[in-house]
């Protein structure tokens, strides 16, 4: 792949700039991790607008702290941002009791970033920051305090964390930012390295930095109070921490601040929501593995919408193909409740049937006990009691043909021959194989047929 010329004339323009002065108060710039820039964070939304202020506290008893207010947005591959900062009197303590400043030393500056590469995990960015727009010196030009960057983001994620590693190196005040502003004794480039930690407290909107910025380590944190409120709390240079307040200490009245001298940070930011940003965000969860509320506002300084530029042209064409599986779903759901219905019909219905045949099973083992003991009456030809037996069994099996036949046969015993043809009749419908019954018949019609418990004890 051919370098973008760009790229070049960047690098040039790179090696260019070595003006110094520590006004880059920690996160005052946007996409930066703690003093140095960045080109990944988890959950960058663009056309959100961040406002806070942050304050680098270097003693207490001496007025001479960092202070710094800043807006800062993302539009499409642009990170930009103003700030306007107030810097310390570096001086001794007889030094500024011996002539205060008249006016406290100030600046307002504008800040650009640019991605010009972007490839799964791995990110580059190039920008400008620190472009003086008004300065305390008024004999600085736009770009006197200019500081150029290049940095690659390695983004990776494991488990319930996201980790962010950034290297690059930048000029100007990127190169050499001391306390003392007047001094240009810095060098001119510096190389910086950041980490950025991503954790799953705080609905993921905790965040935990490590930076090494060319001169010191920094360390620091973000804690969300609500959607929209984060606190900021770090330590600068804390390889140092041990000289903090140094000036203030007792015979220390001639010293005058240390160019790298440590401080304690403690800033605030509020993040105002675009209603776009949110729903293409949304949709990007939808997409992914989908842990988490995806209705929550994510801050800014931990947002990054490069994912969602890099799949916007997929959502739309998923939109419809989601859609589609959404009615095919819904299909599905109906069916399937149908279905759940019919089979709980078919259960019930099963249950029913197995009930009857228990009953049924039941009835017949009670009326072929019966049907015996109707034999035995009719053996000892008691017909009255083997006709009441015999109805029994018909009342438990009424589609029994041999019991019809059997009480057709008492009633012929009982001289009745119309109730006996009838039942026989009956007996016959119900089992039209039944030869006995048809020759009974056969041989009623004919006169031919005699009493069938004559000579025998045989059933017809």
């Amino acid at each position: 792949m051919r370098p973008n010329k760009n790229i070049i004339y960047f690098f040039v323009l790179l090696l260019s700039f070595q003006l110094f002065a520590h006004s880059r108060t920690a996160f005052s710039r946007p996409n930066s991790v703690y003093r140095t820039p960045s080109s990944y964070f988890p959950d960058l939304g663009e056309g959100k607008i961040s406002l806070g202020f942050s304050s680098e506290m270097i003693d207490f008893e001496v007025p001479s702290n960092s202070s710094s207010a800043y807006i800062n947005t993302k539009i499409k591959k642009w990170n930009l941002g103003i700030s306007y900062t107030l810097l310390p009197d570096y001086r001794s303590l007889n030094a500024i009791a011996l002539s205060p400043l008249e006016e406290s030393p100030y600046e307002i500056g504008m800040h650009l970033q640019r991605r010009v590469y972007g490839y799964k995990s791995l990110y580059i960015d190039v920008g400008v920051h620190d472009l003086s727009i008004k300065n305390f010196n008024s004999d600085k030009g736009l770009f006197d305090d200019a500081s150029l960057f290049f940095v690659v983001s390695n983004n990776k994620q494991f488990n319930n964390y996201d980790m962010t590693i950034n290297y690059g190196f930048g000029t100007g005040k990127i190169g050499s930012d001391y306390h003392n502003y007047d001094d240009g004794s810095g060098p001119s480039m510096s190389p910086f390295l950041s980490l950025l930690l991503n954790t799953p407290y705080f609905n993921n909107k905790m965040n935990l930095m490590f930076e090494y910025d060319g001169q010191g380590i920094n360390l620091g944190t973000q804690i969300p109070i609500t959607d929209i409120y984060s606190l900021r709390f770090g330590v600068s240079h804390i390889n140092k921490i041990t000289e903090w307040a140094k000036r203030a200490e007792e015979n220390n009245g001639d010293l005058a601040l240390e160019n790298d001298a440590p401080s304690i940070m403690f800033g605030f930011v509020m993040n105002i929501p675009d209603a776009k940003s949110d729903q293409e965000r949304i949709k990007n969860k939808l997409l992914s593995d989908g842990g988490g509320p995806y209705g929550d506002i994510h801050p800014l300084v931990i947002i990054d919408s490069t994912k969602i530029n890099e799949q916007a042209a997929e959502i739309l064409n998923y939109k419809d193909t989601l859609q589609l599986y959404k009615a095919e779903l819904n299909m599905l759901n109906n069916e399937s409740a149908h279905i759940r219905k019919n089979i709980i019909i078919l259960e019930d219905s099963t249950k029913k049937l197995l009930l009857d045949i228990e009953i049924d099973k039941s009835k017949r083992n009670e009326a072929m006990r019966k049907f015996q003991k109707s034999h035995d009456l009719l053996v000892e030809e008691d017909y009255n009691a083997a006709l009441d037996m015999i109805d029994k069994v018909i009342e438990l099996q009424p589609n029994l043909a041999i019991a019809y036949a059997r009480r057709g046969t008492v009633y012929y015993y009982l001289n009745d021959t119309k109730a006996a043809s009838m039942n026989w009749n009956i007996a016959l419908k119900l089992d039209p194989e039944y030869d006995q019954v048809r020759e009974i018949l056969k041989g009623l019609k004919e006169g031919t047929v005699e009493p069938i418990y004559k000579n025998n004890n045989n059933e017809e």
